[in-house]
């Protein structure tokens, strides 16, 4: 059995832990494909004009909930008082109603998996911080 010299494991070691951090591209692909059967037919991730039933989703997070100009949002979201967060996006996506009720979206993921995937598809697009 071959040796390695300490410098190669320990680079080894390091691809592996920053790999370990990072969704495989596999799980990139799956989560954009949950975020298109169960986002898309409302919300865009392109700023192109093109009015949807939901919002335009680029670089929501971070960004004060009902401020997207041009966006005919609810009375409710439009005087909610946070910027959207991972955990406020999971919180919305779990029960818009509940979250803020008045608000219009009517989906709602009951899957945390499902949720985790759609987060984790913005985040990995560089859409929330």
């Amino acid at each position: 059995m071959a040796h390695l010299s300490p410098g190669v494991c320990a680079l080894a070691a390091l691809g592996i832990f920053i790999l370990a951090g990072h969704p495989s591209a596999a799980q990139s692909a799956a989560d954009a494909e949950l975020f298109r059967k169960n986002c898309q037919a409302c919300h865009s991730l392109v700023a192109d004009g093109v009015q949807r039933a939901g919002p335009d989703l680029q670089q929501i997070l971070g960004r004060k909930a009902g401020t997207l100009a041009g966006f005919p949002y609810s009375q409710t979201l439009k005087e909610a008082d946070f910027a959207w967060t991972a955990e406020a996006m999971d919180a919305w996506l779990t029960n818009p109603q509940s979250y803020l009720p008045g608000t219009y979206m009517m989906y709602r993921q009951d899957d945390p998996e499902v949720r985790g995937a759609i987060i984790r598809y913005l985040q990995a697009a560089g859409r929330i911080p």
